[in-house]
């Protein structure tokens, strides 16, 4: 095992990371922290892929210190990634311990917060860096644009009896399922494409139409920005998307302990539980939404 880059430096995080998580692309990661910030870093510029190869290619250390040879071998260097492809502190106000890709959309939580957001960041999922394969700075540009900072807020998963820090939600494997615990030993789920996928797509719809019958609709997004209200063609009032938040299942127990983190199974069957006083706790399930039984381990 060896170390192959450092994301860390001029543009990294100014406190300690609490949370990662890895596109399902492979090429980017997202990661939060004590700094309450948001990053997304790229492993799909020209140096970190020839680095990735390098570290793959090169015989393991056993391998290394059998050969006679082996004294005369370069070391492997060591890229050190300074700048994230996007990063922003304005959508917490708290430290930020827990991260998720959904799609290239981000679910996140911060510390003394009953919320789980939904959110696109408004940037491209892509290297921006051209560099030689030989340079050792790498990432996303120096200065981060206002296009490379800003996001928008789908909406979000609200639940009670959180006001403390490092509380993990899960997601099922399929992406379909949300679920996070609180301080009173209950679990909270929600049905996440059900939910907010489709009204997310129709709010998008509905934007590109306004866009395209409105010659007034630039006009009118200036004046929202300030309003944060937005005013369709029949001068209704909607309400702002980060306002929009979802009712979940509740399934509840005789646990009384904090239940710090939840994760499930492979085929959404089981959902387990991990609880301060050192207990594990287990649903089981009887279809997608239907929740019956439970037992501790």
């Amino acid at each position: 095992m060896q170390t192959v880059a450092i994301f860390a430096g001029e543009c990294g995080h100014r406190e300690a990371p609490l949370s990662i998580d890895v596109h399902l692309s492979g090429d980017f990661f997202a990661s939060s922290g004590m700094d309450r910030t948001v990053k997304i870093w790229s492993l799909c510029t020209p140096v970190m892929k020839n680095a990735i190869n390098s570290s793959i290619s090169r015989p393991s250390s056993s391998s290394r210190a059998s050969s006679c040879c082996s004294s005369n071998e370069t070391p492997l260097k060591v890229v050190t990634v300074h700048y994230p492809i996007f990063s922003t502190a304005g959508v917490h106000d708290n430290f930020v311990d827990c991260i998720r890709w959904y799609g290239d959309l981000l679910l996140t939580r911060c510390a003394n917060d009953a919320r789980i957001l939904l959110w696109k960041p408004d940037v491209k999922l892509e290297a921006f860096d051209n560099s030689n394969v030989t340079t050792v700075v790498v990432g996303g540009p120096a200065v981060l644009s206002k296009r490379q900072s800003s996001f928008e807020i789908i909406c979000e998963f609200e639940f009670m009896n959180c006001d403390l820090w490092f509380l993990r939600f899960g997601m099922s494997y399929d992406c379909r399922m949300l679920a996070t615990g609180n301080q009173a030993g209950k679990i909270y789920l929600w049905d996440v494409q059900e939910d907010c996928v489709d009204y997310y797509i129709e709010k998008k719809r509905l934007e590109y139409q306004e866009i395209k019958n409105d010659k007034t609709f630039e006009k009118k997004k200036k004046s929202n920005k300030k309003t944060n209200k937005k005013t369709n063609k029949n001068n209704e009032t909607n309400i702002n998307e980060s306002n929009v938040s979802y009712e979940p299942i509740i399934l509840s127990s005789a646990c009384d302990s904090t239940i710090r983190q939840v994760s499930f199974s492979n085929d959404k069957q089981w959902i387990v539980a991990v609880c301060d006083n050192g207990s594990f706790w287990c649903w089981k399930s009887g279809g997608n939404s239907v929740i019956h039984g439970n037992s501790v381990i």
